[in-house]
């Protein structure tokens, strides 16, 4: 482990349902997590809530936008994988009738809604992780 991946860093994810239930999620063509599915999420800038990181990321990745109002805590998971070690807030949106977008084409292959009893089996730790805690 380099000195830099020697940090605690936080990120946040949010949990977006259709009036269907199911829930979206995107394949990861990020350097962590390359091909693993997960919902929108990221790590808030210097200075930056988790909530506004939650609305901005959202946006940023999917072009779908959301209100603080709108944002329910699911909590947190503490998340270690490849040498890196993260604090993730988890939330929950629901009812979104917006269609996603794929904003940022060399992090995201595609949004796809899935039925939470049919999800794909090769989930993002953080996802699997609160997943575990059977919140949802």
């Amino acid at each position: 482990m380099t000195p830099n991946e020697n940090i605690i860093k936080t990120g946040v994810r949010v949990w977006l349902f259709n009036p269907n239930n199911q829930v979206l999620m995107g394949l990861r063509l990020s350097k962590q997590g390359y091909g693993m599915w997960s919902v929108p999420g990221g790590k808030p800038d210097a200075g930056e809530s988790l909530v506004d990181a939650a609305i901005r990321e959202t946006w940023e990745e999917t072009g779908i936008h959301i209100t603080p109002r709108m944002l329910e805590s699911l909590g947190k998971t503490e998340d270690i994988a490849n040498g890196l070690h993260y604090i993730n807030a988890h939330y929950r949106v629901k009812d979104v009738k917006m269609m996603p977008s794929v904003i940022e084409k060399d992090k995201c292959a595609g949004w796809y809604w899935f039925d939470m009893g049919n999800l794909p089996q090769n989930l993002f730790w953080p996802v699997q992780n609160l997943l575990n805690q059977k919140v949802l």
